[in-house]
């Protein structure tokens, strides 16, 4: 334990700027304030209540209205009013427009200048009088204000309404307004009707126009050409052009058979080997008259040539002559066959040839006869087809016209029906039988409410412009300000510590103990990582509980097997010899002035072995010059030989600059802050000065937190005493 702690670079630079403005949680607002709110919203509904009935004998309005209901549009005379599919995207779009139209100027500005408004409506009037007369201008301005109508959900009703202090004056006033309504819609009707009677006037009169047209071009048509004719001949046409087609068909399939044929032909011509003769060619040839000379020629020299070689033998001269004339007549009868082969093949080449000839200009001859009567066809069926457009037409627009006369029947008689109004008045206007305003069931709970939100608003702000610490969030929003523990105020404490230093110990199972040990662990979470063995507890002004939290956290470690030196370094207030009632001297004082040795004035804390306390020492010897000096440096670095950590009080740093000198000289600091005490502002300032030092900022603990006011609720302060005491309360 002899190793001095690692050097630690200086603090960063100290945040500049304005604060950020710290939250506000609702919920904690109306639990701290909850008697003030409540008290606002009992007075706001009673001064509501009076205010009702001052308003009621001095001011009080009525309102007379006017219902209208409107209908599905009528197209047609036999659908009565209301009746027919509806369409509530249009009627909804109709009824919020005659809504508008009911305010609109035009309609306001024939009730401004009505002379019926003054005289029915003469208090309301008098105030729209100048010089004598009656300001026209400034009534279509106070109308356009006070007069209003709206669709009632759920309904084709509109309300159109007036409100005015004299009831009777209010119901004359929305009368005359209903009937300037009544009188534009009547105006707007008979001028649609107008412009759709000229409109459908013209239509018929270009369709009869169109009708004569027709029929004319079909008279004339006529004129030219029979319609009995027109059908015989297109009839006569027709069958004469099946025919040619018929034929040609016939025509067509010849030609393929002898174009076949005469390719046949063509190729045995082109036979090296010469033509290939059909049986039926042969068979025509060996009928020939030449052909059968010849073989009865050859049957006589045959029969004679047998006769012969009955009396003489093969190698007589008479029977070798009767063989060579055999042999010629076979010879020429071949000769002979083979040039009538030929010779019919020829011919029947010949005859192939001719006969496609003759069926090709037969085809041709045909298709120009198609050619003619498909042209005649055509035409025929095109002047039939003519008239029957014609006709086809003039039917048509006969009809359409007969639709439109129609259309002109209907609108000239639905002008004159009331089932063609599409709003008619439900209910006239009637004289107001209560009054509108004011209502006690609308002015106390708008007092109330005006009254609370008022009250809720000074509050927020005033929250908004405190500037005092009151919990963890205040210091949250504080740059590079981290949270090092709360300790709640000790008034929360159902254990109710009578000495706060020493309370770790004496009710150890006290909510603030158990403040204290998660303080503990937040602390040597910092110090044990980095080797950290000295730690200056220092407040930011008097009465923050600095010495309270350096005595309970050095109780707190030892309570974990540290040994602990508690340094009372407050050389101007020094209380740590009254906590543990020990002398004031000797003490640092005197073993800075190098009159005493650490280990002669260090007292051991008889309920905590393990925790050492050195007192600041007699007055004389309390020189706060001397905190600065190499003196002051050995003693820290004594006392981490001897204890594994030294906690150091010392005065409020905002009231004495002893706890920056320190700072400088411990590992470790750790700004205490009492809250409802310290502001935002000073923290800050503080912890960049702490920052700005040789030691390690571990961070800002809050004392003294309030349970409705730093987010220490008091149901969490009572479950942790009654989860702490539950084992010793059953023993």
């Amino acid at each position: 334990m002899g190793m001095s702690g690692p050097a630690r670079p200086a603090g960063g630079p100290s945040a500049s700027g304005p604060l950020p403005v710290v939250s506000i949680d609702p919920l904690k607002l109306l639990l701290k304030y909850k008697w003030i709110l409540a008290a606002a919203f009992i007075g706001g509904a009673v001064i509501g209540g009076g205010a009702h009935f001052a308003w009621l004998l001095t001011w009080p309005y009525f309102r007379s209205n006017v219902l209208f209901q409107t209908y599905v549009q009528v197209a047609e005379l036999n659908k009565l009013t209301g009746y027919g599919q509806v369409d509530d995207v249009e009627l909804d779009k109709y009824m919020q427009t005659q809504a508008k139209l009911m305010t609109s100027a035009g309609v306001l500005q024939r009730v401004a200048e009505d002379p019926r408004l003054p005289q029915e409506a003469p208090k309301w009037a008098k105030w729209r009088m100048e010089d004598g007369k009656f300001n026209t201008v400034e009534a279509l301005i106070d109308l356009q204000d006070t007069v209003s109508a709206r669709v009632v959900p759920q309904t084709r009703l509109i309300d159109l309404s007036f409100t005015y202090r004299d009831k009777a004056e209010a119901k004359a006033i929305v009368g005359l307004v209903r009937d300037a309504y009544q009188r534009t819609i009547a105006d707007s009707t008979r001028a649609a009707n107008r412009q759709q009677r000229d409109a459908l006037t013209k239509t018929i009169a270009e369709m009869q126009a169109q009708i004569e047209a027709v029929q004319g071009q079909r008279e004339r048509l006529m004129k030219d050409v029979s319609y009995t004719n027109l059908n015989r001949l297109s009839n006569e046409t027709s069958e004469a052009l099946r025919v040619v087609n018929q034929e040609r068909v016939k025509v067509g399939l010849d030609i393929e058979s002898f174009t076949v044929r005469l390719k046949e032909l063509e190729a045995e011509l082109q036979n090296p080997a010469g033509p290939s003769y059909t049986d039926q060619l042969r068979d025509v040839v060996e009928n020939d008259t030449l052909m059968l000379s010849l073989a009865n020629q050859i049957n006589d020299l045959e029969s004679g040539l047998r006769g012969l070689k009955l009396r003489f033998t093969d190698e007589h001269r008479d029977v070798k002559q009767y063989k060579a004339m055999i042999d010629a007549a076979k010879s020429q009868q071949e000769s002979e066959r083979q040039r009538l082969l030929r010779q019919k093949f020829d011919a029947e080449v010949d005859s192939v040839r001719k006969a496609v000839s003759q069926l090709q200009a037969q085809d041709s001859d045909l298709a120009a006869k198609q050619e003619r009567y498909s042209v005649r066809l055509a035409e025929l069926t095109q002047a039939e087809k003519a008239i029957d457009d014609m006709d086809e037409q003039a039917k048509r627009l006969i009809q359409e016209r007969t639709v439109m006369q129609s259309s002109l029947q209907t609108v000239n008689a639905l002008e004159s029906l009331d089932t063609n109004k599409r709003i008619l008045v439900l209910q006239e206007e009637r004289l107001p039988d209560e009054v509108t305003f004011p209502k006690l069931k609308i002015m106390v709970p708008a007092g109330a409410i005006a009254v609370f939100g008022l009250v809720l608003g000074v509050l927020v702000l005033r929250e908004m412009v405190d500037q005092r610490v009151k919990g963890p969030a205040d210091v949250a929003i504080i740059p590079k300000a981290r949270i090092v523990g709360i300790v709640p105020d000790a008034h929360e404490d159902p254990e109710e510590p009578g000495v706060l230093e020493t309370c770790f110990i004496k009710h150890e199972r006290g909510v603030m103990a158990e403040s204290f040990r998660q303080v503990r662990a937040a602390v040597l979470k910092r110090l044990e990582p980095a080797g950290l063995r000295s730690l200056l507890v220092v407040g930011g002004l008097p009465e923050s509980g600095a010495t309270t939290v350096a005595s309970n956290l050095a109780l707190a470690l030892a309570a974990s097997d540290k040994r602990v030196l508690i340094i009372d370094a407050n050389m101007r207030r020094p209380s740590l010899h009254k906590v543990y009632q020990f002398t004031e001297g000797p003490g640092l004082g005197e073993v800075l002035a190098g009159s005493h040795t650490l280990e002669g004035v260090v007292h051991k804390v008889d309920a905590e072995p393990r925790v050492h306390v050195m007192t600041a020492g007699d007055r004389p010897s309390r020189v706060f010059e001397r905190l600065a000096t190499n003196a002051m440096s050995d003693v820290l670095r004594q006392a981490k030989e001897k204890y594994d950590y030294v906690i150091v009080d010392c005065a409020p740093l905002g009231v004495s600059g002893d706890g920056l000198t320190l700072a400088s000289k411990c590992d470790a600091s750790m700004l205490v802050v009492r809250a409802l005490s310290e502001k935002r502002g000073m923290v800050a300032r503080l912890r960049n000065e702490l920052g700005d030092t040789r030691s390690d900022f571990l961070g800002v603990l809050i004392n003294g937190v309030q349970g409705t006011a730093g987010g220490y609720m008091r149901s969490n302060i009572i479950a942790t005493h009654e989860y702490q005491t539950q084992d010793r309360d059953a023993a």
